[in-house]
Protein backbone atom coordinates (compact mmCIF):
# COMPACT_ATOMS: atom_id res chain seq x y z
CA UNK A 1 0.00 0.00 0.00
CA UNK A 2 1.28 3.47 -0.89
CA UNK A 3 2.43 5.24 2.33
CA UNK A 4 1.37 8.64 0.88
CA UNK A 5 -2.35 8.05 0.61
CA UNK A 6 -4.61 10.68 -0.88
CA UNK A 7 -7.97 11.13 0.85
CA UNK A 8 -9.89 10.48 -2.35
CA UNK A 9 -8.04 7.17 -2.76
CA UNK A 10 -8.83 5.65 0.62
CA UNK A 11 -11.90 4.59 2.48
CA UNK A 12 -12.72 5.39 6.09
CA UNK A 13 -11.11 2.20 7.44
CA UNK A 14 -7.83 2.97 5.68
CA UNK A 15 -7.91 6.53 6.96
CA UNK A 16 -8.21 5.31 10.56
CA UNK A 17 -5.42 2.77 10.05
CA UNK A 18 -3.16 5.67 9.06
CA UNK A 19 -4.58 8.15 11.58
CA UNK A 20 -1.37 8.44 13.64
CA UNK A 21 0.55 9.45 10.52
CA UNK A 22 -2.14 11.98 9.61
CA UNK A 23 -2.11 13.42 13.14
CA UNK A 24 1.68 13.78 13.06
CA UNK A 25 1.48 15.52 9.70
CA UNK A 26 -1.13 17.93 11.08
CA UNK A 27 1.04 18.73 14.12
CA UNK A 28 4.00 19.42 11.87
CA UNK A 29 1.90 21.69 9.67
CA UNK A 30 0.98 24.04 12.53
CA UNK A 31 2.71 27.44 12.65
CA UNK A 32 3.15 27.17 16.44
CA UNK A 33 5.45 24.86 18.32
CA UNK A 34 3.86 21.88 20.06
CA UNK A 35 5.43 19.97 22.93
CA UNK A 36 4.03 17.00 24.86
CA UNK A 37 5.48 16.16 28.28
CA UNK A 38 4.73 13.60 30.96
CA UNK A 39 4.05 14.33 34.64
CA UNK A 40 7.76 14.09 35.44
CA UNK A 41 8.46 16.96 33.04
CA UNK A 42 10.08 14.79 30.36
CA UNK A 43 9.57 15.79 26.76
CA UNK A 44 7.85 13.00 24.86
CA UNK A 45 7.14 14.69 21.56
CA UNK A 46 7.72 17.95 19.71
CA UNK A 47 6.62 19.12 16.29
CA UNK A 48 8.85 20.26 13.44
CA UNK A 49 7.98 23.93 14.02
CA UNK A 50 9.44 23.81 17.54
CA UNK A 51 12.54 22.08 16.20
CA UNK A 52 13.03 24.67 13.47
CA UNK A 53 12.64 27.52 15.93
CA UNK A 54 14.91 26.12 18.66
CA UNK A 55 17.55 24.51 16.45
CA UNK A 56 17.11 21.09 18.11
CA UNK A 57 16.30 17.86 16.35
CA UNK A 58 13.38 15.94 17.86
CA UNK A 59 15.73 13.14 18.96
CA UNK A 60 17.80 15.65 20.97
CA UNK A 61 14.73 16.69 22.98
CA UNK A 62 12.88 13.40 23.34
CA UNK A 63 12.92 12.12 26.94
CA UNK A 64 14.91 15.16 28.12
CA UNK A 65 13.73 17.28 31.01
CA UNK A 66 11.81 20.40 30.05
CA UNK A 67 14.57 22.44 31.67
CA UNK A 68 16.68 21.98 28.53
CA UNK A 69 14.49 24.70 26.99
CA UNK A 70 14.77 27.09 29.95
CA UNK A 71 17.43 29.63 30.87
CA UNK A 72 19.29 28.53 34.02
CA UNK A 73 17.70 31.16 36.28
CA UNK A 74 14.18 29.76 35.63
CA UNK A 75 14.89 26.05 36.02
CA UNK A 76 14.39 25.56 39.76
CA UNK A 77 11.12 27.49 39.90
CA UNK A 78 9.87 25.72 36.77
CA UNK A 79 10.64 22.29 38.27
CA UNK A 80 8.51 23.22 41.30
CA UNK A 81 5.75 24.49 39.03
CA UNK A 82 5.76 21.22 37.05
CA UNK A 83 5.56 19.25 40.31
CA UNK A 84 2.62 21.35 41.48
CA UNK A 85 0.89 21.14 38.11
CA UNK A 86 1.34 17.35 38.03
CA UNK A 87 0.06 16.80 41.55
CA UNK A 88 -3.03 18.99 41.06
CA UNK A 89 -4.93 17.62 38.08
CA UNK A 90 -7.70 20.15 38.69
CA UNK A 91 -5.34 22.97 37.70
CA UNK A 92 -7.11 24.79 34.87
CA UNK A 93 -5.49 25.03 31.43
CA UNK A 94 -3.49 28.13 30.60
CA UNK A 95 -4.59 29.83 27.41
CA UNK A 96 -2.69 32.00 24.95
CA UNK A 97 -2.40 35.57 26.12
CA UNK A 98 -2.77 34.78 29.84
CA UNK A 99 0.92 35.31 30.52
CA UNK A 100 1.72 38.73 31.94
CA UNK A 101 5.05 38.81 30.14
CA UNK A 102 6.50 36.53 27.47
CA UNK A 103 8.63 33.66 28.74
CA UNK A 104 12.19 33.26 27.42
CA UNK A 105 12.66 29.96 25.59
CA UNK A 106 16.26 28.74 25.43
CA UNK A 107 17.41 27.74 21.95
CA UNK A 108 20.17 25.25 21.15
CA UNK A 109 22.61 28.05 20.26
CA UNK A 110 22.21 29.54 23.75
CA UNK A 111 20.09 32.50 22.67
CA UNK A 112 16.60 33.05 24.02
CA UNK A 113 13.37 34.08 22.33
CA UNK A 114 10.18 35.37 23.97
CA UNK A 115 7.24 32.97 23.76
CA UNK A 116 3.66 32.69 24.96
CA UNK A 117 2.70 29.21 26.10
CA UNK A 118 -0.76 27.64 26.33
CA UNK A 119 -0.88 24.44 28.39
CA UNK A 120 -3.60 21.86 28.69
CA UNK A 121 -3.68 18.51 30.50
CA UNK A 122 -4.95 15.31 28.99
CA UNK A 123 -5.20 11.69 30.02
CA UNK A 124 -4.19 9.06 27.50
CA UNK A 125 -3.41 5.36 27.45
CA UNK A 126 0.16 6.25 28.54
CA UNK A 127 -0.96 8.38 31.49
CA UNK A 128 -1.45 12.07 32.15
CA UNK A 129 0.25 14.38 29.70
CA UNK A 130 0.70 18.10 29.31
CA UNK A 131 0.35 19.57 25.84
CA UNK A 132 1.96 22.95 25.31
CA UNK A 133 1.42 25.17 22.30
CA UNK A 134 4.29 27.61 22.00
CA UNK A 135 3.83 30.83 20.06
CA UNK A 136 6.73 33.14 19.30
CA UNK A 137 6.18 36.70 20.51
CA UNK A 138 7.24 39.13 17.83
CA UNK A 139 8.62 42.54 18.84
CA UNK A 140 6.15 45.38 18.38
Amino acid sequence: MNPKLMLDEIDEAAFFRHRAQVQAEILNYLPDGVLVADDAGRILMVNETLCLFTGYEEEELRFKDLSVLLPEKYRRDHTEWVRHFSSHPETPPRHMGEAVTPFPLLKKDGSTAPVDIAIRRMTSHVGRLSVAVIRWVLPE
